[in-house]
């Protein structure tokens, strides 16, 4: 195989493995502690979580852009 098609698969496994993996992380963390139900008794917990998430998902993003820099030119 190609090595340049070789480093394109392997960003891809990478790529998936992380959105996977915060995505596992985020969304188990917000239903095992109730975060992502907004109610009225947990205004901090609910707030705190959201602002996790966004805040993850920017990191991801910039992570995702980093390792995919040369191609999105």
């Amino acid at each position: 195989m190609d090595p340049q098609v070789s480093r394109i698969l392997i960003r891809i496994v990478w790529s998936i493995t992380a959105v996977v993996v915060w995505l596992m992380i985020n969304v188990l963390v917000g239903l095992k502690y109730e975060f992502i139900v907004i109610d009225q008794t947990r205004y901090l917990g609910n707030v705190l979580y959201y602002i996790w998430f966004i805040a993850s998902l920017y990191i991801l993003i910039r992570i995702l852009k980093i390792w995919w820099g040369e191609y999105l030119k």
